[in-house]
C-alpha cells in the first residue's frame, strides 16, 4: 500500500443538481491510479458546503470505456470520459 492520500479538486460538483464538471474524469482517474485514499474536496449540496469527502473510487468497463465509479456517503456517481456525472 502506498501511504498519503490523493486530494481531488471537485470545484463544480454539486450532489444536489449533477451536471457536466470539466476535467473531473481525468483527476478521479490519477486519483484512482494513484492507489491512495481518496479525498473529494470543494463538493457541495445545494447551497451546503461540505469539508474534503473520503470517498471510493473504482472503475468499471461499459460499451468498452472506462467509467469513473465514485462512491460518496454508499451513493455512486458514474463518471464518464466526457466529464458527464450521473447517479445509478
Amino acid at each position: 500500500m502506498i501511504g498519503g492520500y490523493s486530494l481531488v479538486d471537485c470545484t463544480g460538483l454539486d450532489l444536489g443538481n449533477l451536471a457536466k464538471v470539466d476535467g473531473i474524469y481525468n483527476k478521479m482517474l490519477t486519483a484512482y491510479k494513484s492507489n491512495k485514499f481518496v479525498l473529494c474536496a470543494n463538493v457541495k449540496n445545494g447551497t451546503s458546503k461540505f469539508t474534503p469527502i473520503p470517498a471510493f473510487v473504482s472503475t468499471e468497463v461499459v460499451s468498452s470505456k472506462i467509467v469513473i465509479v465514485l462512491t460518496i456517503m454508499n451513493l455512486p456517481y458514474r463518471i464518464s470520459d466526457d466529464d458527464t456525472i450521473v447517479q445509478e
